[in-house]
């Protein structure tokens, strides 16, 4: 379905993944957001009201996002999983949870994230993404920069941040990349019946294996945070089990697009591939990898439903409609941005979006923060420098501002 706009413009579904094939329809955004109010896109499909409220200004999401009360997550996130209200609610995962029960789930997973834990994440990081850089530098001929690099470092991240046991880990890579690629693809059935087929693997591990570990030898994790969780009465175990697939989930998806992403754009565009090795230079990897951050936007857009009657940016907005927030629109905002389409690591601008804000605020983006920023800092050090050997491919996604594939070839480094 399109909805049309004007002359210039015809408006695709944006809750379906063929609205992103050729990319993020900046242009469009731009159009959306200098119109007053919000604009309505006419979706039938899971909508009580038979369409959705499009959002991409920066002060309009802070407004949903910061107000748990009014917009709830517990009907989905997300198309094509969205739920009327007379629907079951999906709230069996924290980013679907709402009100008390988000708070006192948050709580335990939190403790994992702390400043003190999460600064000690740094030396085994930087040993994991050199040892994946040396096995880049090793290879002759072409290769995909996607399983090679992008996504091989947040896998063994996230084994780690978890305690699996360094014999599990391939088993963890393995459904960590599994759990991705099943969201990947036209067919919405095939998808959740992938997912769920995924998500049974891992909490029959988690279940069976790990927690049984974490009682027996508790160490500073976060598999053994949940566990305590869980036996202290603070958690469910469906709860403790599906923690433990959100950071399977979630930790790798934003580390895994923007590490792609980015390359893909310092190789296909000269200017911003020396716009990164000079500011690294001169301001530090932690500037260039928020603009990176900022100017992917690895997460398209979150959904949520108004629990009741309610305004947004003036527009009346009724019981049961849906909201979409276009992170990657917000994060192209020129109220919050100077020059947002430029690519500007020496940018001093606060207000990026890619982390969601309010109560949902990604609790592991210091974690992606870290692995990108060191991956950069190494790269550089080294000398590491690629070159396109074929045609980069982009994930079919709604979701995820995904990619597929980016073959390369390592010029210099070592």
């Amino acid at each position: 379905m399109t909805a049309p706009v004007d002359n210039d413009f015809v408006v695709p579904n944006l809750m379906h993944a063929s609205a992103f094939v050729d990319g993020i329809p900046h242009d469009l955004f731009d159009y959306i957001r200098s119109q007053p109010g919000l604009f309505w896109l006419p979706v039938e499909e899971n909508t009580e009201h038979g369409g959705v409220w499009i959002l991409t200004r920066t002060k309009d999401i802070l407004k949903v996002e910061g107000d748990g009360d009014r917009f709830i997550c517990g009907y989905g996130i997300s198309h094509p999983t969205m739920m009327r209200r007379e629907g079951t609610k999906l709230d069996d995962q924290l980013m679907t949870m709402d009100g008390a029960r988000h708070a006192r789930v948050r709580r335990v997973i939190a403790r994992g994230f702390g400043p003190r834990m999460v600064a000690g994440f740094e030396p085994w990081i930087r040993e994991i993404v050199t040892e994946t850089l040396d096995e880049l530098v090793a290879t002759k001929g072409p290769l995909d920069y996607v399983p090679a690099v992008a996504a091989a470092i947040p896998c063994r991240v996230i084994a780690r941040i978890l305690g699996v046991p360094r014999e599990d880990e391939p088993f963890i890579v393995r459904i960590t990349n599994d759990l991705f690629a099943a969201t990947q693809g036209e067919g919405a059935a095939d998808a959740a019946a992938n997912v769920t087929r995924v998500f049974q693997q891992v909490h029959d591990y988690v279940e069976t294996t790990l927690m049984p570990l974490k009682r027996e030898h508790p160490a500073d994790d976060m598999s053994t945070v949940l566990t305590q969780g869980y036996d202290a009465d603070e958690i469910s175990l469906r709860e403790c089990l599906s923690l433990h697939q959100l950071i399977m989930n979630a930790g790798f998806e934003t580390t895994h697009t923007t590490i792609g992403r980015s390359m893909w754009l310092m190789l296909e565009d000269p200017e911003i591939e020396r716009k990164t090795w000079a500011a690294l230079d001169e301001v530090g990897s932690g500037p260039v990898v928020d603009e990176f951050l900022r100017y992917i936007s690895p997460v398209i857009a979150f959904l949520r439903v108004a629990a009741e009657e309610t305004e947004v940016a003036g527009q009346k907005i009724r019981k049961g409609d849906q909201l979409a927030m276009f992170f990657t629109a917000a994060n192209r905002d020129p109220e919050t941005f100077t020059d947002p389409h430029t690519f500007n690591p020496w940018r001093n601008e606060a207000g990026s979006l890619t982390f969601g804000a309010g109560p949902h605020r990604c609790l592991g983006a210091p974690v992606a923060r870290m692995e990108v920023q060191i991956l950069f800092e190494e790269m550089a050090k080294r000398n590491i420098r690629l070159r396109m050997a074929g045609e980069p491919k982009r994930g079919y996604n709604n979701f995820i501002n995904a990619i597929a594939e980016i073959p390369v070839e390592v010029i210099s480094g070592s």
